[in-house]
């Protein structure tokens, strides 16, 4: 099923999905399930395997990043697996950090974040090497930056 979503005028949520939309991760980036059972969530429900947002699930966007038509699924699914770790459907870790931020990553690259113009005339993939820079970029602030300290100071009472 395919992702949809529009803007809403909200001021906390930028951003709702007007359809049921269920993604599977890949299979390094599975989450390791905390104590709380998936389905105590009304707007989403994340498992071992999947998550599902359901019709009206609000996310606020790229926090770290400009939000981008090719980073928007990345990122309400990422906004729903960070809200699962903070109810600890999964267990609220820095290895599932890395796994969520890793599965966002490889939704941009699937999405397209890594084409650019380059000649007007048609799309190219930008590599540096063998990275592919714009999503790693991304990838790399979320780790850096994203998430805010309460989050953290909060995970670190609750796990550390």
């Amino acid at each position: 099923m395919p992702f949809v979503y529009e803007k809403t005028d909200h001021p906390r949520w930028k951003y709702r999905t007007i359809q049921i939309y269920q993604h599977t991760y890949e299979v390094r980036n599975q989450q390791h399930l905390g104590s709380t059972h998936p389905s105590t969530t009304p707007k989403y429900e994340c498992k071992r395997e999947t998550c599902v947002l359901q019709e009206s699930y609000a996310w606020n966007g790229s926090n770290v990043v400009a939000d981008t038509e090719d980073s928007q699924r990345a990122s309400a699914v990422h906004d729903a697996m960070c809200q699962a770790m903070d109810k600890d459907i999964y267990q609220g870790s820095w290895k599932n950090w890395q796994r969520a931020a890793a599965e966002y990553r490889v939704m941009c690259i699937t999405d397209g974040l890594e084409r650019v113009k380059s000649d007007g005339k048609r799309w190219v993939r930008i590599r540096a090497g063998w990275v592919r820079s714009r999503a790693w970029t991304r990838y790399s602030g979320i780790l850096a930056g994203g998430g805010h300290k309460v989050k953290w100071r909060k995970w670190a009472k609750k796990f550390g």
